[in-house]
């Protein structure tokens, strides 16, 4: 698969290429031939240890300069007043099903009156000016929304994004704006995105492996030595070589840890690339500092090797970090107000009247200076210049600086790197710098399908390939087992092959989420030049195409023989057979991934790729010939793959075949007339095939069918590839959600949390806890201990600090002593105000965990209300209540947002990062609990975010709640914060407990005192702290023990004194006095107030999802008018009534749709529940029962509208519509709930969209339909009887067949010899004369011959028994749906109930 330069890839290359590729090529063998065998000297070798870094660099130059024409090295970079801007939009209140009603009639009305919405744009980076020489690293810090990613985005040449940009960006003197310009630069630039977007599976070696091969080509001078070197050296600098060959990994899937995969992240961009301008956006997210410090360190390293101009944006860096920058940037409001060396950045705000304190980091500083709610921290005392107050006052400071006066004569000047213009270039330079990708596409291709074959053919998605389509083969080859050549037969023949095809219809949804999932990664690595679409696209079809020519061939084997299909002519017709397979997959796979790539997310591409299969099956000419169709529709079958598909099978199967009938397919059904005067129906399988289907005969169909299907096929691939190339990373239009303010300053927040009541609810708790262990089982008989005698306290009013090295067990010591684990043994002494905590500790205690897990539809202050409703005591009134939610918002400062709607991470509208946790302390700080524990608060903020929330945490604290919280490496000033702390290092050991003093003097005294080195004075205590017990940046070489330490200290003695029992058996740090704090219930309020709760909160939700159910809404009105309009006011004929009950049959397709979507809708909320109902809000039944009933009323109208479009079209018999509409409600409610239940017991999305395709299969080819009931086997007959499908179809047969009369067309009667031409005693004269349920009439041949003619279906009830309808009531079948609704409702409640999928 890995072509080698100079084979075959070249040479296809070269065809398809052409002359540039040529002479490329002949360019790179003279540069071999002058430089020889260079890279076998040891200095040019990374791996030895007489490598020379310096030296390989320019050997590595001089290779590239001697290639290109070219000279190589480092890029100059400036920018001028630069500045963007993005449409902007005001939204009033939030989104709903109301106001998506009305939105036409709005629409309509603007239309009539000529009124346009008035365009409006705004500006969100102006005025941008710097410069940034070869070798320089600038960092930029801004706060969240202030213009970094989009001052990135220019810098890069990336400007298509924004509505309009203004200025001019100059590398080495050339504007990248300009087209021409951005192409030759392209793969200069690299860009590392914040997002660690990797396969999993991958090794960290094939990751960086795979890029290197994409971003060095072939035809490049030493290109595979190059890659080698390149690999080594990156991830010797960036410190992850000892991770080669470990799995990347992520949240299922154990590889390397969090900072290492924002290494690997690192490597790929930089191996993928031989470009020297890089920029970073936000890499630092969710790091601790100490890891952002050795990545920085890293980055420096690979800088200066690879001579590299450096941007970079982080978040909360530390004093050391910042140390490593040449320059600083500071954004605020999308407007420069610094921008010039490191080294002067603390003068230049001093000369301006700002003061940083020593407790504050200099990136934190930065932050503030310019935030008007914490600047008074800042400014300088008795400062007699200008006070600055607004961000445009900040940046006339700056512009009146010498900074500024030094940026504007550089950028007068000119600055022109080594390399100089690119532009200025040979034309042979141009072939290279110019192409939009270095690798050849061919040669691409080789790469990606490597890759694409070793995601795909892991063991266990192969395995779960091959066994699915092993159980449908055999379930389908058992059931229609060696079917015999009768009219029977046939019947069924049809069927199985339509099950065939239907089989590979239904599960081609499963692929939507695979191939959305790895969409990020593709976007990444396309944006960074790695390959183009089409090779991508193609490597991924015939990485499929091969492992479906395997599964088909499995499939077809079991399934062709245990049916016992067409033997003739030795094995062409099986060989038919498996080619169409193989053919039809290939199609449906094609399809997937054309939907995968049109559409915007992958919800509407199950959809998308759910209502098209629908119609392909429709329109397969299964259940109504294609020359019956309406004719405005009946182009939908000659364009249907599954029309095709079937059409081919069906001409190979019965192309041949003679059939006969058994006694009881004889017509008529009359006992009175002779068997031997009786015909038969079928004769040839040609006859039934133009009888059934209208079919032809004599012409090659089959071969036509197969021809056709690769034409679509090949249409297909092309609209992937024409969409695909168009796939690029996408700006969002800047929505602003409009809230309802309240103007609340800092100095009534700071009145009102002085005041007594504050305190009003909270029942104070001293928690202590003594020699707590604890340890899960490894392997069989083994055990790891995670926590080993842990002993400490947390009292009302004191923030703790927890805190350790990497691993210690942090977040573990929390869930034990929150009794969140659901795993593993833990021992130990654990009180509360002296008294053993119980199973109902929730209730005392809150939990802010690190993910900030909300309902997304809910607003603010709907999330914090409902928590009050559920978790403060039922007697509450309502008053208080209120009151204790304004006084939340209050204290978290969430008044300007209350209003505003929580919505998911990332996305156009919705909360901020920091005011998502700061939602999520106030949801756990509103039912004033007496401890409360926080679980990595500032993980993913910047500077001003985390200072925010740390000094919320210290007002909670001030009002009697006893909190206890884990955090990385915070600043010294978010550290002075707490009061105390407990360190952990690793094995779960203590290392120090006790307060902090002030500015950490105590913990400083006590490490200093024993044994540990002295502070620096400008090291923040912190980073001191964790770097003494091994936890900093470097590991130490004398490591000492400090649990051993500790345990021979007198704080550990005084601590365990502490917890000692008094006489009144408390811990002596409790008062006596404290009283127990007890509960009789395990949740604050009824189940009838936990239900109303949950269902006023559903509805608001699906009130509040007009996306999701107008795609219902549209999809149940498309296949209702589709399914009408194809089978619109069928007559009562015999051709009819097989249209009538395939249109029985296809009703409920609208229904079964749901399920899928229904999964989704579960799964994604599941994780809100097992937050809430862990905190006590409310137990499964009270959450799972209002989850169903919220959705039942848009579920009822719309199969409302479907019933009413529907029935009617098709012109069943009115009478029958009342029992339709309650049977077909019936039935959405049951496929609401079946989706719900799949959803509750799959541990993930994926799974529970297996599992729907598998059971819509097994129960449609139980539903009577496909095979009749008579005709099932008796070892599968009970999977009729539990077949709700099978169910609402026998219901619905009944009630419009039932007193139904059918007549024939003249070309439908059937006649047969009257038996009295031959036989005198036969006891009637005349056919007229012969009882029957049908009329017979006499046809005179001649003289001595007469024929009777007769019509086989004449009422409803024939049509029943000739289908096996059972002959129960038609309402059981609607009692039969309830209780079939009624187990799907508890069997999903039970997995709420019983099953966790999130362990701990």
């Amino acid at each position: 698969m890995d072509c080698l330069a100079g084979g075959w890839c070249d040479s296809i290359a070269r065809f398809a290429e052409g002359k540039s590729f040529a002479l490329l090529r002949e360019r790179r063998e003279a540069v071999e031939e002058h430089f020889g065998s260079w890279y076998k000297e040891p200095m040019y070798d990374p791996c030895k240890p007489e490598f020379d870094t310096a030296k390989s660099h320019q050997m590595f130059y001089d290779i590239l300069t001697m290639f290109t024409g070219h000279e190589m090295g480092g890029y100059r970079v400036t920018w001028n007043e630069i500045g963007a801007e993005v449409p902007f939009t005001e939204k009033f209140g939030h989104s709903t099903v109301g106001k998506r009603l009305i939105a036409p009639f709005l629409m309509a009305g603007k239309t009539v009156s000529c009124t346009k919405d008035e365009k409006r744009s705004k500006s969100i980076l102006s005025g941008v000016s710097g410069y940034l020489e070869p070798n320089e690293m600038v960092l930029i810090q801004a706060p969240p929304g202030a213009g970094t990613t989009t001052m990135l985005n220019l810098l890069s040449g990336v400007t298509n994004l924004y509505e309009s940009v203004e200025g001019e960006v100059l590398i080495n003197g050339d504007d990248i704006w300009e087209e021409s310009n951005r192409r030759l630069y392209a793969h200069s630039m690299l860009r590392v995105r914040q997002e660690d977007a990797h396969y999993p599976v991958m090794t960290v070696r094939e990751t960086l492996e795979f890029a290197a091969k994409c971003g060095i080509p072939d035809f490049l001078p030493f290109a595979k030595v190059i890659r080698r070197n390149r690999v080594e050296l990156i991830t010797s600098f960036l410190g992850i070589n000892h991770t080669l060959d470990t799995a990347v990994g992520d949240a299922a899937l154990r590889g390397v840890s969090g900072g290492e995969r924002k290494r690997v992240t690192i490597a790929e961009i930089l191996c993928g690339s031989m470009g020297s301008l890089v920029f970073f956006d936000n890499i630092s997210k969710g790091l601790d500092a100490a890891t952002t410090l050795d990545i920085v360190r890293g980055v420096r390293r690979v800088a200066k090797a690879f001579d590299m101009t450096v941007f970079m944006a982080l978040q909360q860096p530390g004093n050391e970090t910042f140390e490593q920058f040449d320059k600083v940037c500071v954004l605020d409001s999308g407007k420069c107000i610094y921008y010039g060396p490191r080294e002067k950045v603390e003068g230049y705000f001093g000369e301006i009247g700002f003061e940083r304190p020593p407790v504050r980091s200099m990136a934190d500083f930065l932050l503030t200076v310019s935030d008007p709610n914490i600047s008074e921290s800042v400014n300088m005392k008795n400062f007699e210049g200008k006070e600055l107050n607004t961000v445009d006052e900040f940046e006339e400071a700056f512009r009146n600086s010498e900074l500024y006066t030094d940026i504007r004569e550089k950028i007068a000047e000119g600055l022109h790197g080594t390399t100089g213009k690119h532009s200025k270039v040979d034309e042979i330079a141009r072939k290279f710098f110019g192409r939009e990708c270095l690798q050849t596409r061919t040669r691409q291709f080789g790469i990606l399908l490597k890759r694409s074959m070793r995601l795909t053919w892991s063991k266990s998605a192969v395995i779960t390939e091959f066994v699915t389509k092993l159980l449908i083969a055999l379930v389908g080859g058992t059931v229609f087992f060696d079917l015999p050549l009768t009219q029977r037969g046939a019947y069924e023949r049809a069927g199985v092959l339509f099950l065939a095809v239907v089989a590979f219809v239904l599960s081609a949804a499963q692929g939507v989420t695979n191939k959305f999932a790895g969409n990020p990664i593709f976007l990444k690595q396309r944006a960074a030049h790695f390959y183009h679409a089409a090779p991508f696209q193609l490597a991924g079809i015939f990485d499929a195409l091969a492992l479906n020519v395997l599964v088909s061939l499995l499939f077809s084997i079991v399934l062709y023989v245990l049916v016992g299909f067409n033997m003739n002519e030795s094995f062409i017709r099986f060989g038919y057979f498996y080619f169409m397979i193989v053919t039809f997959q290939f199609t449906m796979e094609l399809l997937v991934r054309l939907f995968s790539v049109a559409c915007p997310n992958p919800v509407v591409a199950i959809i998308s790729v759910s209502v098209t299969n629908v119609v392909f099956m429709i329109f397969s000419g299964y259940f109504f010939a294609l020359p019956d169709a309406q004719p405005w529709l009946s182009w939908i079958g000659w364009i249907s793959p599954v029309q095709w598909a079937f059409r081919g099978l069906a001409y190979n199967e019965f192309a041949g075949l003679t059939f006969v009938c058994t006694e009881d397919e004889l017509l008529p059904w009359n006992p009175l007339i002779p068997d031997a005067y009786k015909i038969c129906t079928i004769s040839t399988g040609d006859e039934y095939i133009w009888d059934r289907f209208l079919y032809p005969v004599g012409a090659p169909w089959a071969t036509y069918s197969l021809v056709i299907l690769w034409v679509l096929s090949l249409a297909m691939l092309l609209s992937i590839v024409l969409l695909a190339r168009g796939t690029r990373y996408r700006g969002k239009p800047l929505l602003s959600q409009k809230a309802k303010p309240t103007d609340l300053g800092a100095e009534a927040i700071d009145v009102s949390l002085a005041e007594d009541e504050t305190r009003v609810g909270i029942r104070e708790a001293h928690f202590t806890w003594k020699d707590v262990t604890y340890s899960v089982p490894i392997g069989r008989n083994n055990r790891k201990e995670l926590l080993h005698q842990v002993c400490g306290y947390a009292l009302p009013g004191r923030l703790c600090a927890l805190m350790g090295a990497s691993g210690a067990g942090k977040t573990t010591l929390m869930d034990v002593l929150a009794r969140r684990k659901t795993k593993g043994t833990m021992s130990g002494e654990v009180l509360v105000n002296g008294y053993p905590q119980d199973s109902l500790f929730g209730r005392v205690s809150g939990y802010v965990e690190q993910m900030d897990i909300h309902m997304s539809k809910t607003t603010v202050r709907e999330a914090i209300g409902f928590s009050a409703r559920l978790r403060l005591p039922e007697e509450t009134r309502d008053e208080e209540r209120e009151e204790l939610i304004e006084k939340t918002i209050d204290v978290l400062e969430l008044r300007e947002i209350q209003h505003e709607i929580v919505g998911i991470p990332g996305a156009a509208i919705g909360l901020s990062s920091e005011q998502r946790k700061r939602l999520t302390i106030a949801v756990e700080l509103v039912v004033r609990p007496s401890i409360l524990f926080l679980d990595e608060p500032t993980s993913g903020l910047d500077s001003r975010g985390a200072l925010k929330v740390v000094k919320a945490m210290r007002r909670v604290s001030d009002t009697g709640v006893a909190v206890l919280c884990t955090i990385h490496q915070p600043s010294q000033e978010v550290f002075s914060c707490f009061d105390s702390l407990m360190l952990l290092q690793n094995g779960g050991k203590v290392a120090y407990f006790g307060d902090l003093g002030e500015n950490a003097s105590q913990m400083i005294t006590y490490f200093e005192k024993n044994g540990g080195d002295p502070i620096d004075p400008k090291l923040n205590p912190a980073d001191y702290m964790l770097d003494q017990i091994g936890a900093g940046t470097t590991a130490r070489e004398e490591q000492r023990d400090w649990h051993k330490i500790w345990l021979l200290s007198p704080e550990s003695k005084e601590l365990m004194g502490r917890l000692e029992q008094t006489e009144s058996g408390k811990p002596a740090i409790v008062p006596d006095e404290a009283p127990r704090i007890k509960f009789d219930h395990m949740f604050s309020t009824s189940f009838r107030v936990q239900f109303v709760a949950n269902l006023k909160r559903f509805l608001t939700i699906y009130w509040r999802a007009p996306e999701y159910n107008f795609t219902r809404f549209i999809t149940a009105v498309f296949q209702a008018m589709l399914l009408g309009l194809s089978f619109f006011q069928v007559p009562n004929s015999q051709a009819g009534y097989l249209t009538l009950i395939a249109a029985a049959f296809l009703s409920g397709m609208a229904s079964l749709m749901n399920i899928g979507s229904s999964v989704g809708n579960v799964i994604g909320d599941r994780i809100t529940f097992y937050r809430e109902s862990a905190a006590g809000a409310y137990s499964a039944l009270a959450y799972y029962l209002p989850l169903l009933i919220a959705d039942a009323p848009f579920t009822l109208i719309i199969n409302c509208i479907f019933a009413v479009l529907f029935f009617f079209l098709i012109g069943f018999q009115a009478s029958a519509f009342g029992y339709f509409l309650v049977i077909g409600s019936i039935y959405a409610l049951w496929a609401i709930a079946t989706g719900s239940m799949f959803g509750a017991i799959s541990p993930t999305e994926q799974i529970g969209l297996m599992l729907v395709p598998l059971s819509n299969s097994l129960l449609n080819l139980f539903a009577g339909f496909l095979i009749p009931p008579t005709s099932i086997p008796w070892y599968y007959i009970w999977l009729y009887w539990i077949n709700p499908i099978g169910y609402y179809l026998s219901g619905i047969m009944k009630a419009v067949f039932t007193g139904t009369e059918f007549v024939c067309e003249p070309n439908e009667f059937y006649t047969f010899p009257f038996p009295g031409n031959d036989n005198a005693t036969y006891p009637f004269p005349n056919c007229e004369s012969i009882p029957s349920i049908s009329e017979y009439q006499t046809v005179t041949v001649n003289a001595t011959y007469s024929e009777c003619q007769f019509c086989p279906i004449t009422n409803g009830e024939q049509l029943l028994h000739m289908y096996g309808v059972p002959e129960y009531d038609k309402w059981i079948s609607v009692a039969a749906l309830v209780g079939f609704t009624c187990f799907s409702w508890i069997v999903g409640y039970l997995g709420f109930k019983h099953l966790r999928y999130m362990s701990r």
